[in-house]
């Protein structure tokens, strides 16, 4: 008996962002969608295959992917390397892949999916968070990036998404990824002489010093400071030098 499919419509996502340049991106990832709305369209199964090096959670993922009728699971591995064998001559709609697996990790295996099957969907699973994380995989091809705290719902509402050409991320990439692109919109937005003063400020140098330095008067360094604390949003050194690290204005050895 086929299983019946709950009615209930998850609330849209709406986001607001802090600068001009996100909302682009907010516009093209911001999803609202009622699961299963893929078999709305099509009676043909979603071939799915999981790549995840932990038996049990792998598994557990399968099992509950097999109660879907609108799913078909194909493959499974531990590694990247499994996974690119099997893809050989077996091909995939949608790929669950696992970020840290041994031998083959998931950015590694993601970048050859994209390279030797671009028509495969992948969504990476992870218990990694942060920004430099999510916004990595994001530009590497990755259609869908989840925690491995997401429900069952949550995952098969994304791959349901992603397997007709959209991208799902939850909220919390999603605020990441344009935190980060605001980031860079900013980054950007600072000029030549700004981005001096911003190394300069990090390591600890004063207005007067600068000013020796660069050969301009300690007002004019006083007004670049302010511009820069307005630009990247910060009130302190130690705010400017963790913004100047994360856009590779300044690097440690």
């Amino acid at each position: 008996m086929q299983r019946q499919i709950r009615e209930k419509r998850p609330k849209g996502r709406n986001l607001s962002v802090c600068c001009k340049g996100a909302w682009r991106f907010l516009e093209w990832v911001t999803v609202s969608v009622t699961p299963p709305f893929f078999m709305e369209f099509s009676n043909s199964k979603i071939k799915i295959m999981v790549v995840d090096d932990h038996a049990i959670l792998r598994q557990g993922l399968v099992s509950l992917l097999e109660e879907y009728p609108e799913f078909e699971v194909v493959g499974q591995a531990t590694n990247g390397k499994e996974a690119l064998l099997f893809l050989e001559d077996h091909q995939p709609d949608v790929i669950i892949l696992d970020v840290d697996m041994p031998l083959m990790n998931g950015r590694e295996t993601l970048i050859s999916i994209n390279k030797m099957f671009p028509e495969i969907k992948v969504v990476m699973l992870t218990m990694l968070k942060g920004v430099g994380y999510e916004t990595d995989y994001m530009e590497l091809g990755a259609h869908s990036f989840l925690s491995k705290g997401a429900d069952i719902d949550e995952i098969t509402t994304a791959i349901g998404l992603v397997n007709k050409g959209g991208y799902y991320y939850s909220s919390h990439a999603q605020q990441l990824h344009i935190a980060a692109i605001c980031d860079k919109h900013l980054q950007l937005s600072l000029t030549d002489r700004e981005r001096e003063i911003a190394k300069l400020i990090c390591n600890n140098k004063t207005n007067k010093l600068i000013s020796e330095l660069l050969g301009i008067s300690v007002n004019t360094i006083r007004f670049h400071r302010k511009k820069i604390s307005k630009k990247t949003r910060t009130s302190s050194i130690i705010d400017l030098v963790k913004y100047c690290v994360r856009n590779g204005i300044i690097t440690f050895d």
